[in-house]
C-alpha cells in the first residue's frame, strides 16, 4: 500500500520508495518534536513522556498521553 505523499516524494528522489521516504520524515518529526520539547523545558520530567506518543497506535491514545501529561504538569498544557 502506497500513499500519495509518500508517491510525489519518491517522484521528487527516487532513490527511496514512498515508505522510505515516510520513514525518513516520521525520524525529522520525531526529533523535532524531542528538541522542541527539550529547548522550552530543559531537564523536565516529562521529556520521557514524549518517547511514549511516538509507540501509542492510535491518535485517541496519543491524545490522552498528552491530556495526562498535561494534568501532571500544568506547564506543558500549552505547549501540547
Amino acid at each position: 500500500m502506497s500513499t500519495r505523499f509518500g508517491d510525489y516524494l519518491a517522484g521528487l528522489d527516487p532513490r527511496w520508495i514512498w515508505s522510505e521516504h515516510l520513514q525518513n520524515i516520521l525520524i525529522l518529526c520525531q526529533t523535532h518534536v524531542k528538541r522542541a520539547f527539550r529547548k522550552r523545558f530543559p531537564g523536565h520530567e516529562a521529556t520521557s513522556s514524549i518517547d511514549m506518543i511516538w509507540n501509542a497506535n492510535l491518535k485517541a491514545e496519543v491524545i490522552r498521553i498528552m491530556d495526562e501529561v498535561a494534568e501532571k504538569w500544568p506547564e506543558t498544557e500549552k505547549w501540547f
